[in-house]
């Protein structure tokens, strides 16, 4: 490549940086991002929600920090079970989870993740769990039906974020399998909801959950029943613990 051309290029390359600056200053002020729960503009614009709001908006569901939150009863192979959040019907922690699973905004999990990361790392890592280096994230998987539909799975991008604070491994998507496609469990009773869920995860890779902490990892608890159902049928791997942590708390 011959100098003229070389310095062609650069000054090509000058150019596009130029209005890609441009463009960000512009983009700044035609969208700019405002936390999803107050309206106030915020500094980030890859972020959804305001510090305030992350502090003090939301319910805590385990303010004194029990093994459950509210007292649910546990199958005695699960350690612990926590949320960060109360879920806050047509509030804003749905708007947030609405988002998320149905408009295709997989950032949201993502920031969500994170702060329920600084909740596992204060709470429950090096007491709970004793071994952090042990642990690993289990996201409960989405039906490849479901999954092809939304493109991602929630649960995922929320252990993603995680994993960024807490630096707790995520598990990778074969070790456990959505093998029956579900419909969605909202409107079920606590029995239907399981017999729903009969046979519909299966464990494809026990060694990687062996002796390890493992944490399922899904956006709202409800019933518990996917959770528990999953449990179940990790307990064959023969983990060190078993333990739940979800954004919300229905």
């Amino acid at each position: 490549m011959s100098t003229k051309e070389i310095i062609k290029k650069m000054d090509t390359s000058r150019r596009l940086s130029r209005l890609s600056e441009i463009w960000s200053g512009v983009e700044s002020v035609l969208f700019p991002c405002c936390c999803t729960s107050c309206g106030i503009l915020l500094e980030k614009q890859s972020r959804y929600l305001c510090d305030d709001c992350v502090a003090q908006r939301f319910e805590d569901p385990n303010p004194v920090n029990e093994s459950t939150c509210g007292k649910i009863i546990l199958p005695d192979e699960v350690l612990f079970q926590d949320a960060l959040w109360r879920y806050d019907k047509a509030g804003s922690l749905q708007r947030l989870m609405t988002m998320l699973k149905y408009e295709g905004m997989g950032e949201v999990g993502s920031e969500l993740g994170e702060y329920l990361g600084r909740r596992l790392a204060d709470r429950h890592l090096n007491s709970r769990i004793s071994d952090p280096e042990e642990a690993v994230l289990l996201p409960v998987p989405l039906h490849p039906v479901r999954l092809k539909k939304r493109g991602y799975n929630q649960a995922e991008k929320i252990a993603r974020g995680i994993q960024r604070i807490t630096e707790v491994k995520v598990a990778s998507t074969d070790v456990l399998l959505r093998v029956k496609h579900t419909v969605s469990q909202t409107r079920f009773r606590v029995n239907e909801r399981l017999e729903n869920l009969s046979k519909a995860f299966r464990l494809d890779r026990a060694d990687v959950l062996h002796n390890r902490h493992v944490i399922l990892v899904d956006d709202v608890f409800t019933t518990g029943s996917t959770c528990f159902s999953i449990s179940s049928v990790i307990a064959a791997a023969k983990p060190a613990s078993v333990s739940i942590l979800t954004v919300g708390l229905a």
